[in-house]
């Protein structure tokens, strides 16, 4: 029986320390892509703050002009505050990441499309875009300081 209660305990510990070896060991690139996929997975939850991890305090969109905070305050308005039954969803494509010989630079660039559905209405594209960022890596891991946005297709939420 105290065999059983210390195997019990230690596939916990294994679980997540196994885990966290992984993501120790994994590629810059990987994080990145990681960091990305992570980012995509919190706007459909919802989740600003989960969103915001991935920037940086001093982040900017040179496209819109948009900082951290103009960023944050679009995410409560698409996510939390529209009450009309709208839910936006995100995909984003295969990254094309390039690190930067310091390796605590890199750039990332991806398609990215928000997909809306209004009620019972089929899920639909919205906004098709080409996304160009910057990342730096500090103690938070990778975090997007730069972007740039083109519209492919659609156009943005109002």
């Amino acid at each position: 029986m105290k065999k059983l209660l210390l195997l019990a305990a230690l596939v916990p510990v294994l679980w997540f320390g196994g885990r966290a070896l992984l993501r120790f060991l994994a590629s810059d690139e990987a994080k990145i892509r990681s960091r990305i996929t992570a980012a995509a997975a919190a706007f459909e939850a919802a989740s600003v703050s989960g969103v915001l991890e991935a920037f940086a305090e001093d982040y900017r969109d040179s496209t819109s002009g948009a900082d951290r905070d103009a960023l944050r305050t679009a995410l409560l308005y698409l996510l939390l505050v529209r009450k009309d039954g709208v839910r936006y969803r995100v995909e984003c494509g295969e990254p094309r990441i390039t690190l930067a010989p310091s390796a605590e630079q890199a750039g990332a660039e991806w398609p990215l499309t928000l997909l809306v559905r209004r009620g019972d209405e089929p899920e639909h594209e919205q906004w098709k875009l080409g996304v160009a960022a910057e990342l730096r890596h500090g103690d938070d891991g990778w975090v997007f300081v730069r972007s740039r946005h083109e519209t492919v297709s659609g156009a943005r939420p109002r």
